[in-house]
């Protein structure tokens, strides 16, 4: 199966293997260090980005998890909605020690439910279960906002890390100003999408670190970990807080991204 987004897709997956790897470390620290460490993925792929010549995300965290010693207690959840990714997913992460895995095949909002339901199952205190729920769509459907918000309202000390196409976002808002020229009745058939800022602001983080993979393949990207807890930020590699000047600047120059074309394809057919 073919995925993965390019070129930039090694800087992309180096980065989330930097917070991957920071986030498992704080998670070590002190009175904590007894916890779960849940992972939790919507639109994990098949393990592996073709395009780009590397390992996906799950096998990055895996790794990572190895890499700081985390065992015993990681228990990773992966969802994507194609049955055969998910198959060529369980085949890759066979015969990884000291990781508990488990793996989906269905939509990315009933996944993050239905993981919700088996934290507050499995730990003592729900609220305060630890780990990383990264949401990295390949396509223009879009991320799962409203379950992401309904996830992070609850787990609050579990870090989201969002990949956004924000080219495919710009262009999406420039399909809905067009088709919304020819009639209204089309506008209100597809669904409306938010900016980049208004999903940060739909999830229940305290503090956000932001990071500029940039351009592959004309498309440009931004990596964001939202967190509730400003402990070991300043170790997060390559990202910056979304507060910053770095931040305010990587965040407002992606208003100003043109699409290269005004319809995604089978949009046109709407006029």
């Amino acid at each position: 199966m073919a995925q993965g987004q390019g070129d930039g897709t090694r800087v992309k997956e180096d980065n989330f293997g930097q917070l991957f790897r920071q986030s498992l470390r704080i998670s070590k620290a002190g009175p904590v260090a007894h916890q779960p460490y849940w992972h939790i993925e919507p639109n994990a792929g098949t393990g592996w980005n073709s395009k780009a010549g590397c390992d996906g995300s799950p096998l990055v965290f895996c790794r990572a998890a190895m890499e700081v010693e985390r065992y015993g207690q990681v228990i990773g959840y992966f969802c994507d909605r194609d049955p055969k990714a998910i198959e060529q997913l369980r085949r890759r992460l066979v015969g990884w020690k000291g990781l508990q895995v488990h793996f989906r095949a269905m939509d990315n909002a009933e996944f993050l439910r239905e993981v919700a339901g088996i934290i507050r199952r499995t730990e003592t205190r729900p609220p305060l279960a630890l780990g990383t729920c990264l949401c990295d769509p390949n396509g223009w459907h879009g991320l799962p906002v409203d379950a992401l918000a309904e996830f992070t309202v609850e787990f609050r000390r579990i870090d989201i890390i969002l990949n956004i196409n924000c080219t495919l976002f710009r262009t999406v808002k420039g399909c809905c100003r067009e088709l919304a020229k020819v009639s209204e009745g089309h506008k209100k058939a597809f669904r409306c999408w938010p900016e980049p800022a208004e999903i940060i602001e739909r999830m229940h983080k305290k503090y956000w670190l932001i990071s500029n993979v940039g351009r592959t393949q004309g498309h440009k990207f931004l990596q964001l970990i939202g967190r509730n807890t400003s402990a070991g930020w300043k170790r997060f590699g390559r990202f910056f807080p979304l507060n910053s000047w770095e931040g305010r600047t990587l965040l407002n120059e992606l208003k100003r991204i043109e699409p290269d074309q005004k319809c995604l394809p089978g949009m046109e057919d709407a006029r």
